[in-house]
């Protein structure tokens, strides 16, 4: 009888042991969930999609707007929050994957203004900035490339992101044309 409620007490304890171990993981990943569904209303915001339209602009025009300007401190905020973005999956607290699935292409698009905006600030203060967003644009240059250098445009056609060339559709996908020629814009 000793023995029986020595292993009861082993058995009870193992299963309370097991039950926290999968509370705390399901809980770690509700967090990550909650928090990647905040980076993405962040990154959908009208001032962060008007950031990311003045950057293409910049890397089309070849320069950036003067420093002093509204456009040029949007620029700089849309790069900021990416750049936060790319320190959360950094750190795990966001899933890589799941912002890659959702904002790979965006990213790519992203790389021209970019450059151009970091070799502005390393020429005129000295340090490089936006470290960590430099990384997650490279992997997300990478995944592009794993899956053909294509990405998925609106209504699930298959595009060339910017980065790669001018956006064009491929091949079995004729209605793509009319699409991209408005996302472009």
């Amino acid at each position: 009888m000793n023995w029986f409620l020595r292993n009861l007490g082993i058995f009870i304890a193992t299963i309370a042991v097991g039950l926290s171990f999968a509370t705390v993981v399901l809980g770690r990943r509700q967090r990550r969930q909650d928090m990647y569904l905040r980076v993405h209303e962040t990154l959908i915001d009208v001032q962060m999609q008007r950031g990311r339209r003045l950057l293409h602009r910049c890397a089309v025009d070849g320069a950036l707007p003067p420093e002093e300007s509204d456009e040029f401190a949007i620029v700089s905020r849309t790069l900021s929050v990416h750049n936060a973005v790319a320190i959360y999956v950094r750190r795990g607290i966001v899933p890589q994957r799941w912002v890659l699935a959702e904002w790979r292409n965006t990213l790519c698009d992203m790389r021209r203004g970019f450059t151009l905006f970091r070799a502005y600030r390393e020429e005129t203060y000295g340090w490089q900035v936006l470290v960590e967003l430099d990384t997650l644009i490279s992997s997300a240059e990478k995944a592009t490339l794993k899956s053909g250098g294509a990405g998925v445009g609106p209504g699930g056609h298959k595009y060339q992101p910017r980065y790669l060339g001018a956006a064009a559709p491929i091949a079995g996908n004729p209605t793509t044309a009319h699409r991209l020629s408005e996302r472009a814009d």
